[in-house]
């Protein structure tokens, strides 16, 4: 086994629990755990580790769980007015492509002439 295959392992095996493996990946660990000695050892090592910190239980203090939950509402509160803005600004743009729409419609049913003083511009000389 060379150096790569035994990082590559290793990164898997972080990444499996947490971001989780493609089944691909999956596949190519297994395989390699079962002919790697060293690589199964570190998975080994590293379920046992997963498992003793989440034996421990941690309380946080009441101070930070206000403060995260007060963080949280607020930035939930800017997402909303992204939100809104968001669907104003949509509803501005529609708004202008309909009154755009209308009014080269209504120039062109009263003769397209728009800007026009009813004449041609050799007669106003």
């Amino acid at each position: 086994m060379n150096r790569n295959e035994h990082q590559s392992a290793i990164d898997l095996l972080t990444q499996r629990d947490v971001e989780g493996i493609s089944a691909a990946d999956a596949r190519w660990l297994e395989a390699h755990l079962e002919q790697c000695q060293e690589c199964t050892s570190f998975a080994v090592a590293l379920n046992d580790t997963e498992q003793a910190l989440r034996s421990f239980t941690l309380m946080a203090p009441v101070s930070l769980v206000e403060t995260t939950r007060a963080r949280v509402h607020a930035r939930a509160q800017e997402l909303r007015e992204q939100q809104a803005r968001a669907v104003l600004m949509g509803v501005s743009f529609c708004l202008g492509v309909l009154t755009s729409t209308l009014t080269a419609v209504l120039a062109s049913a009263r003769g397209g002439n728009c800007g026009s003083y009813g004449g041609h511009a050799a007669d106003s000389i």
